[in-house]
């Protein structure tokens, strides 16, 4: 199956209950909840970089095997990766290294690189070159950026670099001064092409134990609770994409019915009835809108104390006005404004045509309603999306 596909059905039917029940509070009650025990969840690390660098000895490094053992990646200077290939860390559980094919080669270059390894099925990346990195490193590493996914950068041969560089300069320095001006440089370089914070690590998968294999397997250790929240965050968000927009279709199949109590009202031949009925049909299902969506005020407030935000920056994330400040003054600005002024022409036909105005006017007033009742439900379910996407990123950290 799609290695995204790793939230269990009980999870699921969970969510969806919570949802069914009590809206967007307990839909992130009750993801609240799981994030607190996700030691079951596979993070899914994607090593990138060009073809030769040492992807594959990285990840056998990581794994605990050698190269040449069963079952390890296989390497070589040419292209020996095809295709993605996983393979389990072997001291932290449910973490998966996928071994990347290599870029730059003739079937995958930098213009088509990213969908072709399919970038969105990876949780965290690690950025492998041999020698220094150069503009493609920093290109996958603003793409993945743009992703929202995290990564860490690694010259995966630094025993090359430091071991020459150290003796020409034996007598001024040490290797770990050297280590360190490498490092300094390869920041400096990425920083300057727009490479927000970068982790760099010097490795040597031949002398592994040496330089900074040590700091990245402590600092993966460290961050991997971050990376399994942002990975069981990223697996949920659509299933809750969808309960969202199953309840806005359902409240939308009832727009028609409300539209002809609206139509009925707007052909009685007596000036103002239609506006007083809309305006009173619209002001006692909007809070039941908002309700529905879990998007009223009581739910607000539930939703911030449960995730320890201010209650301005939930309401922040809204387009549609507040509930508590809906009134009739509103109901008539949204009644008169653009299509809603096919309700104004209504009492103006049937002030001018009584014989044929109450006809034209229902018709008029069944399409305005529709679209208006339609238009409220959309924007609460986008505003409901907001909150959603709002409220996981600021779980991620």
């Amino acid at each position: 199956g799609d290695i995204l596909d790793r939230v269990d059905h009980t999870v699921r039917d969970s969510l969806k209950e919570a949802f069914e029940v009590g809206g967007l509070p307990d839909l992130i009650s009750q993801i609240l909840s799981f994030l607190s025990n996700l030691d079951d969840i596979t993070v899914n690390v994607g090593v990138i970089g060009e073809a030769g660098a040492g992807k594959s000895s990285l990840v056998n490094a990581l794994c605990g095997v050698s190269d040449n053992q069963p079952g390890a990646a296989a390497t070589g200077a040419t292209e020996t990766t095809l295709a993605p290939t996983s393979y389990p860390h072997h001291t932290l559980h449910h973490v998966l290294l996928w071994d990347l094919p290599g870029l730059g080669t003739p079937n995958f270059q930098l213009e088509s690189y990213r969908e072709k390894v399919g970038f969105h099925r990876y949780d965290f990346f690690i950025i492998v070159a041999s020698e220094r990195f150069k503009e493609s490193h920093a290109i996958l590493a603003k793409w993945i950026q743009e992703s929202g996914a995290h990564f860490y950068f690694v010259r995966s041969k630094i025993d090359n670099d430091i071991t020459p560089c150290w003796r020409k300069q034996a007598a001024l320095t040490d290797q770990h001064e050297v280590k360190n001006e490498i490092t300094e440089e390869a920041v400096n370089y990425l920083m300057e092409q727009g490479v927000l914070s970068p982790q760099v690590f010097l490795i040597s998968c031949r002398f592994f134990e040496d330089y900074d294999s040590k700091q990245l397997q402590e600092t993966l250790k460290k961050e991997l609770p971050k990376f399994r929240k942002q990975a069981f965050l990223k697996s949920i968000h659509p299933l809750c994409s969808r309960l969202i927009a199953k309840r806005k279709d359902s409240l939308s199949a009832e727009v028609w019915m409300l539209a002809l109590i609206s139509s009925c009202a707007a052909a009685v031949p007596v000036p103002g009835v239609a506006l007083a009925c809309d305006a009173t049909l619209l002001n006692k299902k909007l809070p039941f809108y908002y309700k529905c969506f879990g998007l009223d005020e009581e739910s607000l407030k539930r939703m911030s104390a449960a995730i320890q935000k201010p209650l301005k920056d939930l309401r922040a994330q809204m387009r549609s006005p507040q509930v508590a400040h809906i009134n009739i003054s509103l109901l008539y600005k949204s009644l008169s404004s653009g299509p809603g002024m096919g309700l104004m022409a209504g009492e103006y036909l049937i002030r001018g045509f009584p014989v044929f105005g109450p006809v034209a006017s229902g018709g008029i007033a069944f399409t305005v309603a529709k679209w208006l009742l339609t238009g409220l439900i959309q924007g609460l379910a986008a505003d409901a999306e907001r909150v959603l996407q709002w409220v996981i990123q600021s779980q991620v950290g």
